[in-house]
């Protein structure tokens, strides 16, 4: 019995071309050595890029960085994934540091940056990833010119850092302040579907900064005012670009949507399983993924569950009810208007074979219960739900989007691969 794609999807990386450059982590990079044509300091700025992270390890991996002190950068962080960006004034002096909550740029997947900020204003300043805003720390922020003016300009690359690994597109910097809560200046950047904004618009702002990046011949080529880049390295275009899909999605509003069925062709009963999907989730309560069961028991069961922050639960009973298995992520694991693809295979008869992956990255659970059984998948187990419990009167509705749904009772290896993750 197979569950899969349930809900609607395309990967769309078959009939779309890629746009996008790949950088090897070593001696790719894009600079010049001398300052951008036209350039000039500046208390404001708007940056915008889409980037790819594969580098499994947290470091200051440079995105956009310029001069040999450090007067201004933009870098995935050294704390868990964060976004960090700092700024000095032409003394030298640290005039701008600011980082985002942790995880926010999720490894092995585009992700859009999208920042604006004023030192003039306190209030005149955001960042926004993947169209929503972030929580943000505002270290320093002090009303002075940013020393752009620099004779080095480094793209994927930057002194203090390490070079940066996976993939770039559409690097953008000018040096206007936009008030980014207003959804008609986030659309210069980024689409209401998720996808690069189209060219014209952003080249006719005359930024200093373009690089569209669309494949390696063409990377360091900038449509904006200040000058071409200089290609270091061997860089090769990206095998997936920001311009395709990554997964469609179905909307939940944790009110009334649910999909449900009373009965799957073919499932039977089993000791193996494997479970997959993509959610991005608003949840501060318990929510239900997906559910087998009848109208007083679940037996199969895939929520979230939260205590000051989300996590994963997965149980499962046998025919006479008793749980079998159990385990959960912890608390804070998952984190609210974040993408997530989840992947976990189970074999009861082997604790070797288990396994749980979060966007292809393996996570260590805690493993409550898990006993050597038969999980009740079809005897007496009359409703399959998805987004809400199995109850007469459904509960524990989710909210938010769930999409690539998979369900087969199958064990996978997922420890040398997952054929649930495309690069």
């Amino acid at each position: 019995m197979s569950l899969k794609k349930l809900l609607a999807t395309s990967t769309g990386s078959r009939s779309v071309p890629a746009k996008g450059t790949e950088f090897d982590g070593v001696t790719d990079y894009l600079s010049r050595s001398s300052d951008l044509t036209g350039n000039v300091d500046s208390k404001t700025f708007t940056f915008s890029a889409w980037v790819y992270n594969s580098l499994n390890t947290n470091t200051n991996n440079r995105i956009y960085s310029i001069g040999t002190t450090e007067p201004f950068f933009i870098q995935h962080g050294a704390s868990a994934n964060d976004l960090e960006i700092k700024a000095k004034n032409s003394a030298g002096t640290v005039i701008l540091t600011t980082t985002t909550a942790l995880d926010i740029i999720t490894k092995d997947t585009f992700v859009h940056l999208l920042i604006s900020i004023d030192l003039v204003n306190i209030a005149n300043r955001a960042v926004y990833i993947n169209d929503r805003l972030v929580s943000a720390t505002w270290n320093t922020y002090t009303n002075d010119l940013i020393d752009f003016t620099q004779l080095n300009h480094d793209i994927a690359n930057g002194t203090g850092g390490v070079p940066w690994k996976g993939r770039l597109s559409n690097l953008y910097l000018d040096y206007t302040y936009r008030e980014l809560s207003i959804e008609a200046n986030r659309r210069l950047f980024i689409t209401a579907d998720g996808k690069p904004a189209d060219s014209a618009p952003l080249i006719a702002l005359n930024p200093i900064l373009y690089l569209p990046m669309n494949d390696a011949s063409t990377a360091h080529i900038n449509l904006g005012t200040g000058g071409n880049f200089v290609q270091n390295g061997t860089l090769d275009t990206a095998s997936r670009g920001a311009n395709q899909d990554n997964c469609v999605a179905s909307y939940f509003d944790g009110v009334a949507d649910y999909l449900s069925r009373t009965s799957l062709t073919g499932i039977a009963d089993g000791k193996v399983f494997t479970f997959s999907c993509n959610i991005d989730t608003t949840l501060s309560a318990l929510g239900t993924i997906f559910q087998i069961g009848e109208s007083t028991t679940a037996r199969f069961n895939v929520q979230l569950i939260y205590s000051a922050g989300l996590a994963l639960l997965v149980q499962a009973y046998n025919a006479s009810g008793t749980k079998i298995l159990d385990f959960s992520t912890a608390y804070g694991s998952i984190i609210t208007n974040r993408n997530y693809q989840i992947t976990f295979s189970i074999d009861l008869a082997n604790s070797s074979n288990r396994a749980l992956k979060f966007n292809n990255i393996l996570q260590s659970p805690t493993w409550t219960t898990y006993t050597n059984d038969i999980i009740d998948f079809a005897t007496g187990t009359p409703k399959i739900t998805i987004g809400a419990t199995v109850a007469t009167t459904p509960a524990s509705y989710y909210i938010g989007n769930i999409g690539e749904l998979y369900f087969n009772t199958v064990y996978t290896d997922l420890s040398t691969s997952n054929p649930f993750w495309e690069e």
